[in-house]
């Protein structure tokens, strides 16, 4: 399946919300945002904060969608960049009905590509969960190199886990990854 990113409108708000709805147990043990309250109301907010930081250049996030018919298919992102040193962190996730067809890892080499060429960065990281194996064959599959196991890394529900951190160069993908 072919798919493109963009970044999010206001009239994503319903289609992102019946997409999460749609995928709460999937994503919600990996995603601290996808919680049982969220609501429609949760996706606007989510919306405009994505357009704030986009105006801000602080963090970039993208729908995920078809090529062909613009489902919304997901969701990819760079953030926590820091300018300076040239770095970001990419994050990306696909809703359950989509799962297994690519679609990740698709997302997640448009928005590197986006990152290093637009953004000028020279390393994007991938922080995964410990037990999150769908995320971190993505991460593989894309070429990025696991620097290791990181104890008390990510803070799901308050509390602190282990995860992995894949990092991601710029010559990675320049050498066809």
């Amino acid at each position: 399946m072919e798919i493109r990113i963009r970044p999010f409108r206001r009239d994503d708000a319903q289609p992102l919300y019946n997409a999460v709805r749609e995928s709460f147990e999937h994503l919600s043990p990996w995603l601290p945002w996808c919680t049982a309250d969220y609501d429609l109301d949760s996706s606007r907010s989510w919306i405009t904060y994505t357009e704030v930081m986009w105006y801000e250049a602080r963090e970039f996030h993208f729908v995920v969608e078809s090529a062909g018919g613009g489902q919304l298919l997901g969701g990819v992102g760079i953030t926590d960049i820091n300018k300076k040193r040239k770095l970001g962190k990419l994050g990306y996730w696909v809703r359950r009905s989509r799962v297994g067809r690519g679609i990740a890892l698709q997302a997640a080499l448009q928005a590197a590509r986006y990152g290093f060429a637009s953004l000028h960065l020279q390393r994007l990281e991938i922080e995964i969960a410990e037990g999150n194996r769908a995320s971190r064959a993505v991460a593989e599959k894309l070429g990025a190199v696991c620097e290791g196991l990181h104890r008390s890394r990510l803070l799901p529900e308050d509390e602190t886990s282990r995860a992995y951190c894949y990092s991601l160069v710029r010559d990675d993908l320049d050498t066809g990854a």
